[in-house]
């Protein structure tokens, strides 16, 4: 579902603490053919019963304004640049671009799966909540990554969250719309499979580090892919929390906290200030992660 104005959201401090940080929608307004106020209930919200902004101390509301249509160059498009001009030309006619504000939501579970996305500018998770609470990251994507792509497999509905985590900027297309370019043309089935592809090798090795490996090999592993879509230089910087590396890797917090202390005082990295910066890059790729 599209919101084509406002949406009034309440954050619940224990509500957050359960769920890493993913907000449930409360009362969208003015939303075109929605009456206003039109209130919308997930299934989260029964494990953490009823909330009235006006009623909760622990609420902030936030209104997310409008995110208004934009058409780009699909030629500037990392997925798309290497497409002849006739096939470009084509896929413009179905897509456009929409701006995203930093920990704007992009899908929800239970929406139902009527775009495809790519990433232009900016960075986006995918997460999933279980039914006690917990997050588990699959993937943060980048310029030229494809999300919302399991429309492919005919799922009605998400199952997960797709959530910006800095202003950022995606490509768009109906669902029905990229089932027919692929269909028709070529180019865009090839790029698709490739992508795809190459997704299932990076979900393949997750698997294995997540079986053969320590928490602390694990860890350096997904430092050196988030450094990787940074642009693999030898002091990156990233933008991430201990939760958010913790739900990457599939382990609490607290094991996760300990860890990154340790190649902190292994001169490994630097802490500060929400950000972790990678001062030894091959340290990160040594079997025991420079310790």
């Amino acid at each position: 579902m599209v919101v084509d104005d406002w949406v009034e959201r309440a954050r619940n401090a224990p509500q957050q603490r359960a769920l890493g940080g993913l907000w449930s929608p409360v009362c969208l307004l003015s939303s075109g053919s929605l009456p206003s106020p039109h209130f919308i209930w997930f299934d989260l919200r029964p494990r953490f019963g009823a909330l009235d902004p006006a009623e909760s101390t622990d609420c902030e509301v936030i209104q997310v304004s409008k995110s208004q249509r934009i058409i780009l160059p699909l030629d500037e498009e990392p997925f798309f640049k290497t497409m002849s001009r006739p096939v470009l030309a084509k896929i413009e006619a179905y897509v456009y671009h929409r701006n995203y504000d930093a920990r704007q939501v992009v899908y929800f579970p239970d929406d139902p799966c009527d775009y495809v996305y790519w990433v232009r500018a900016g960075r986006i998770r995918v997460t999933r909540v279980s039914g006690d609470g917990r997050e588990l990251s699959f993937r943060h994507l980048g310029q030229g990554d494809m999300l919302g792509d399991e429309c492919m497999a005919d799922r009605p509905k998400r199952n997960d969250y797709a959530e910006a985590l800095e202003a950022s900027t995606l490509c768009l297309m109906r669902t029905d719309d990229f089932r027919r370019a692929a269909r028709e043309e070529a180019e865009l089935a090839y790029a698709v499979a490739v992508r795809l592809s190459k997704r299932v090798l990076e979900l393949e090795q997750t698997l294995a580090e997540t079986v053969f490996h320590t928490v602390r090999r694990r860890v350096c592993f997904a430092l050196l892919r988030l450094s990787a879509r940074e642009g693999g230089r030898g002091a990156a910087s990233l933008d991430i929390t201990h939760q958010e590396v913790a739900n990457l890797v599939g382990a609490t917090r607290e094991t996760v906290t300990g860890v990154l202390h340790s190649l902190r005082e292994d001169g490994v990295i630097e802490l500060a200030n929400r950000r972790l910066k990678i001062l030894d890059m091959a340290a990160l790729r040594q079997p025991g992660g420079g310790g």
